[in-house]
């Protein structure tokens, strides 16, 4: 289900460390300002986000499209959306942090025992069926927002040469970036520098 990137940087960036205008996240709500989102009007009638139910298969936990339910819904109204986020997830639907951000070797978690689940936002048209995923990202593409629930306070970083992670996540909705260098190339970690070239687009729009 999770694409795993050559190179990848993560860093988290806490609503309370951040303006409230600037952020897309607040609490368990997001909401979201699609750039040219009034052209697309006639393609969106909803958005969604769906979870998924994971069965533990050998050393790899699988999921089936059959598996997932609707977690939180909108309208897609006037080249936007808000989504409000259920305050807790079930059990089932979560995994090992270890597992969610298993991208090489190195990856160290404050707490064996937390589990969390990152969300893709997903776009539909008037007959339900869809059309594109809705993406929080930098200008050129590079960098995205990712929003990631974790069922307890917990860090989380890596020593890999090639991908930082320095990850702070509290219980609850989070959101955090990743910035993709592309293969051989060393990486950097994202700053609050890039945070105002953040802007939603459509998956296809970069």
């Amino acid at each position: 289900m999770k694409t795993k990137l050559n190179l990848l940087v993560l860093a988290a960036f806490m609503f309370a460390g951040c303006e409230k205008e600037e952020f897309p996240l607040k609490s368990n709500i997001i909401t979201a300002k699609v750039e040219k989102g009034k052209d697309y009007q006639s393609e969106f009638s909803s958005v969604k986000v769906l979870l998924y139910r994971y069965s533990y298969v050998g050393i790899h936990y699988v999921t089936t499209e059959n598996d997932s339910y609707e977690a939180a819904s909108s309208s897609y109204i006037d080249g936007g959306f808000s989504l409000t986020l259920p305050e807790t997830v079930d059990y089932n639907s979560l995994m090992p942090l270890a597992n969610l951000f298993w991208y090489g070797s190195g990856v160290s978690v404050s707490n064996s025992s937390a589990r969390g689940f990152e969300i893709e936002i997903k776009g539909y048209d008037k007959n339900g069926v869809f059309v594109d995923n809705f993406e929080y990202k930098s200008s050129k593409g590079n960098v995205k927002g990712r929003f990631v629930y974790v069922d307890r306070d917990v860090t989380i970083t890596n020593a890999d040469s090639h991908r930082m992670f320095n990850l702070n996540l509290k219980k609850g909705w989070n959101m955090y970036y990743y910035r993709n260098y592309g293969y051989g190339y060393k990486s950097g970690i994202s700053s609050k520098t890039d945070f105002k070239e953040f802007k939603w687009y459509r998956s296809k729009d970069l």
